[in-house]
């Protein structure tokens, strides 16, 4: 079953309006569980990955190590 928003329109008008804002409050409730999701998995991708600070001086150190660069 493919999610179309036809098929929701169609459903929704056959709502009366008690049960379009139970389904609204439902749809809010799992946007805002998506994004607590959503912001768990950055958390924990940024304290095991690091933020891009340590990206960026990571990717330079790297590159200087495959350069031969000595510095002085």
């Amino acid at each position: 079953m493919r999610n179309r928003q036809k098929d929701y329109a169609e459903t929704v008008q056959r709502m009366n309006d008690e049960e379009t804002a139970n389904l609204c409050i439902t749809l809010i409730h799992q946007a805002i569980y998506m994004l607590h999701k959503l912001l768990v998995t950055m958390q924990d991708r940024f304290v095991k990955e690091g933020g891009i600070k340590e990206l960026m001086h990571q990717s330079r150190v790297n590159y200087r190590g495959t350069q031969g660069y000595r510095k002085g």
